[in-house]
């Protein structure tokens, strides 16, 4: 099985040279905001946006096969949104959202799934906006040539199924490491999407993904820092990890935060608590901490 790619991530002045020089790579605002919060990503990127940035819909470039949010997406639905955003084979693709590092560690590993590259922006729209540089903020539909449509292979290399975390709650054959806060995992508050079950699957381990982040949210915390929130856990980085959360979005947060430790064998469950959590899976839920 090939090793995961990982992005890079890049300060927003790296980025602001590089989108001046021959080889500008593409931009995706790849912004999501949970059910229960007023935001919305779509009209906020019409209102201010990387130059020439294209959006990123997590839901809309999705398995739509499923009825779980935002899964994974269908090898011929992301070739035609590549090539919609006019994606040349060989260039890099940088992402970044509106809250500065949230969902875009989420996009950046939905696409190396599918071989791709990418980076995403430190501190995302908000770092960029502070450092003073350019934005787009007339509300538009990007012009641009759609490229021919790429050739990619989904290289499966980091995806937990519903089947692999049940079997490693039964024999501990990995770590199920959940990233929601810790009201919603001990099942004292509400899930943000209508009809899940609160709690958390029996066996798993709590690590609220903010406590892997700078006070700010725009950046992971120091290496020595990340170490010991695992630690602090439970989690044993040499062992194998299976990261999930309300619906794979921090859950990715996780997985490069495990990785920036050194751990090598990390996975990360697509379907999370939407999946588990849905009272027709039938599955096992625990409440407290």
């Amino acid at each position: 099985m090939p090793k995961p790619l990982r992005p890079a991530y890049l300060p927003a002045a790296l980025l602001a040279q590089a989108l001046d020089g021959r080889d500008a790579p593409l931009l995706l605002d790849a912004s999501y905001y949970l059910p229960n919060e007023p935001q919305d990503a779509e009209a906020l990127y019409q209102a201010a946006r990387l130059p020439g940035a294209q959006r990123f819909d997590l839901d809309a470039v999705a398995d739509p096969f499923s009825t779980l949010p935002h899964m994974l997406p269908a090898l011929p639905r992301l070739e035609a949104a590549l090539a919609s955003w006019g994606w040349r084979p060989g260039q890099k693709i940088v992402l970044y959202d509106q809250k500065g590092l949230f969902s875009s560690p989420r996009a950046a590993w939905s696409l190396a799934e599918f071989g791709l590259e990418t980076a995403v922006l430190i501190g995302g729209l908000p770092a960029w906006r502070e450092q003073g540089l350019s934005l787009e903020t007339e509300s538009t539909t990007p012009t641009v040539i759609p490229s021919p449509l790429p050739q990619l292979a989904r290289r499966q290399t980091s995806v937990a199924s519903l089947d692999a975390v049940k079997m490693a709650l039964r024999d501990g054959s990995a770590q199920v490491v959940d990233a929601r806060d810790a009201l919603r995992f001990s099942g004292e508050a509400p899930e943000p999407r209508a009809g899940l079950r609160s709690g958390h699957m029996p066996g798993a381990l709590n690590l609220p993904f903010t406590e892997l982040l700078s006070a700010d949210k725009r950046d992971f915390r120091p290496l020595a820092a990340l170490k010991a929130a695992f630690q602090k856990a439970g989690v044993d980085l040499s062992r194998p990890i299976i990261t999930s959360c309300g619906s794979g979005i921090t859950a990715a947060i996780l997985l490069e935060a495990a990785l920036r430790t050194g751990a090598t064998s990390v996975r990360l469950y697509d379907g999370s608590w939407a999946q588990w959590g849905d009272p027709r899976a039938a599955t096992p839920v625990a409440t407290g901490s």
